[in-house]
């Protein structure tokens, strides 16, 4: 999760990415909120 925060924050490019992952893998637990990225127990 740290890891993802940080190329979220650093690279638009990877969001893009990391937002086809996420739809992709929804057992990971994580989510966009407000263009921030979170883990649903949080």
């Amino acid at each position: 999760m740290d890891f993802l925060q940080k190329c979220w924050n650093d690279d638009p490019a990877l969001v893009i990415v990391i937002k086809k992952l996420l739809v992709k893998f929804p057992q990971w637990g994580v989510a966009i909120v407000d263009g921030v990225l979170m883990k649903w127990d949080e």
